[in-house]
């Protein structure tokens, strides 16, 4: 038998004809009433199979032992899962007269799964069935056009772990008050609210400068926030190498478990994924030593450091760019398999750009954050002094950290005569952001020299509006898709820059082109919840 958790499987010896095909399953017991198939492809030299339990008198070969990669094809309600894993096979006799093999360590999915159906009276799960939703209540009975919607509604959910910066103003609706601000960023939220949408359950570990303690909010269904305490200043962070917040985000990860622990960026969070001992997936977002180079400060240099051995330690990686997993490879010698998530972006909820405007004002637009040499804001001020000598008229729309009013942004553009025409916006809401972008950008230019996968440049994509970018800055050409949904440029050269700005803006058909590409490219490869379930699905076959 095998034991996954508390279900237990019977093994048998596969006929060479039924080598690699679904075995039927006569005596199956099922979670619920609804039937399991389940079958194993053996390698080759293997020649065992997985039934569901039968009659403890049921005879089978004794003594021998097996070890073998398992792959568990399950079908579920008309779903079929696919969950890989190494493990060893310890056959061996035992006196009711069937062979027993058991795994080491069972993952806390099936003994998390196992325990919520077995409190509910359903029963032990033969397999790697997880936990439905929306739950039957113990007895209930359905029947009709009910059981037949209550069918095509359930689906498989887990209970996942995140650790990295997030956004709670997006998950407000399922949080109590009280909660404190802590470590964000807009994006994971968004990805932490499809997870819920979808049907998972989620426990977000977040680090808070307004803490002294360790505080949980929420009661986890489906939303748990564990707040860790952070130290206030950033040399005292980078000082101990953040052990302080690595020893904190452990500790919290240990007492307040999940199936799997979802860490984003390769440093501290990643860190302490790590170091908890539980199935740790990391998702690289940055090259972290071209980024520590165009930064070029001490804080960033001891914090980029930590990615050398979070890369190494985790249970498996991904990363949101092609180009991403080429800077592991080739700078942090990482050598295994890295899957590659993008980022995503929720289309129905972007405004979009009206048509290209023929004639009128012509607008630029960047949202870029942080004023320095890896923004390469200065290098867009230049080419956009050049643009105005051929298209006078032209306005440039500069959002983002350093570059509002009074700030470093426009003090060095007046000091260089290159403020004119020039609005320095600043931080701005991401809902105005994206609603000026809308209505009023005619492209898109972003200076950056270095970038993985943009959400500006995706965001603009999905609104509608051409984009400029840089054709050597890493992950860009990629999401471009080399050219082919907007227009690949040498941002560190200015006067090809501002060519490729005005010949864009003067090429009406062309802009309309490329934002249709950019849509299309988007809506195949970018949507949020897309993304959203290939995280689940790597979650399942690599831990």
């Amino acid at each position: 038998m095998v034991d996954q958790g508390h279900a237990v499987m019977r093994l048998r010896p596969v006929d060479p004809a039924e080598h690699g095909r679904a075995v039927p399953l006569s005596s199956c017991v099922c979670a619920g009433d609804k039937p399991v198939r389940a079958t194993r492809r053996p390698p080759p030299r293997t020649r065992w199979s997985a039934i569901a339990p039968a009659a403890r008198g049921t005879s089978a070969p004794r003594g021998r032992r097996s070890r073998s990669e398992l792959e568990w094809l399950v079908e579920y309600d008309g779903v079929t899962v696919r969950r890989a894993h190494t493990t060893t096979i310890d056959v061996r006799h035992r006196s009711a007269g069937f062979v027993a093999a058991r795994r080491h360590r069972a993952p806390p999915l099936f003994q998390k799964v196992s325990r919520d159906r077995e409190a509910r009276g359903a029963g032990p799960v033969p397999t790697g069935v997880l936990r439905t939703t929306p739950h039957r209540r113990p007895g209930q009975s359905l029947t009709g056009p009910t059981a037949a919607a209550y069918s095509r509604i359930r689906k498989l959910t887990m209970h996942i772990g995140f650790a990295g910066p997030v956004d709670l103003a997006t998950l407000r609706s399922h949080l109590p008050e009280g909660v404190p601000a802590v470590y964000a960023f807009p994006y994971t939220g968004w990805l932490v609210r499809t997870w819920l949408e979808q049907g998972h359950r989620v426990t977000v570990y977040a680090l808070s400068a307004e803490l002294s303690e360790c505080r949980v909010y929420g009661d986890g269904d489906p939303l748990r926030i564990v707040a860790v305490p952070q130290r206030h200043r950033a040399r005292h962070r980078a000082r101990d190498f953040f052990l302080f917040e690595r020893r904190g985000l452990a500790r919290a990860m240990r007492e307040h478990p999940a199936d799997v622990i979802s860490a984003h960026w390769t440093y501290e969070f990643a860190l302490a994924a790590t170091d908890t001992g539980l199935p740790s997936c990391v998702t690289a977002h940055d090259a972290p030593l071209r980024a520590a180079w165009e930064m070029r400060s001490a804080f960033r240099w001891m914090r980029h450091s930590l990615a050398l051995p979070a890369v190494h330690r985790a249970t498996t990686l991904s990363a949101v760019s092609p180009y991403t997993v080429r800077h592991l490879r080739r700078c942090l010698g990482v050598r295994r398999h890295v899957e590659v998530i993008p980022n995503g972006v929720l289309l129905d909820s972007l405004p979009r750009a009206g048509a290209p405007r023929h004639h009128g004002e012509p607008v630029f637009a960047s949202a870029l954050q942080g004023w320095g040499r890896l923004k390469n804001g200065i290098g867009l001020l230049q080419a956009f002094r050049q643009v105005r000598d051929r298209l006078p008229a032209a306005r440039l729309l500069m959002c983002g950290a350093g570059f509002g009013p009074g700030g470093p942004a426009e003090n060095w553009a007046v000091g260089k005569g290159l403020h004119r025409g020039v609005e320095f916006a600043g931080p701005t809401a991401h809902p105005l952001l994206l609603q000026r972008l809308a209505r009023e950008a005619d492209v898109l230019v972003h200076p950056s020299r270095a970038e993985n996968l943009p959400l500006t440049i995706l965001e603009a994509m999905a609104v509608g509006v051409p984009v400029v970018a840089g054709g050597r800055s890493g992950g860009v050409p990629w999401v471009l898709d080399d050219g082919r949904a907007g227009v690949l440029t040498d941002v560190e050269d200015p006067a090809v820059l501002a060519s490729d700005m005005t010949e864009l803006f003067r090429d009406h058909e062309r802009r309309v082109l490329l934002a249709e590409r950019a849509r299309k490219r988007v809506e195949g490869s970018f949507r949020l919840q897309d993304v959203a379930r290939a995280y689940v699905d790597w979650f399942r076959t690599a831990c």
